[in-house]
């Protein structure tokens, strides 16, 4: 499985490499030429542009892991998106 921790409890400028095409192509390269079957990003919950990259890719929202981090002193928790590969290929179509 390819897993891919998104912007887990960072400021939101940090995300700017990891917007729109790049983000993409990391997942298309995963599916299709690295053979996985699904990619899980992580977000910080209150961090709603990290939220929004995989959001807008077409990822589901699976969960919430708490107090899977300790930032500051203080445990984190991670929202859990993921997406398949037939649901990718799905979304390629469109």
């Amino acid at each position: 499985m390819f897993s891919f921790p998104l912007a887990a409890g960072v400021e939101s400028r940090m995300l700017e490499p990891w917007h729109g095409e790049e983000l993409y192509a990391l997942v298309d390269h995963a599916f299709r030429d690295l053979g996985v079957e699904r990619v899980e990003i992580f977000a910080e919950p209150r961090n709603t542009r990290s939220r929004a990259v995989p959001e807008r890719l077409g990822f589901r929202r699976e969960g919430t892991l708490r107090h899977v981090a300790k930032l500051n002193n203080r445990f984190v928790d991670h929202v859990v998106y993921a997406l398949l590969r037939e649901e990718w290929k799905a979304l390629k179509k469109e």
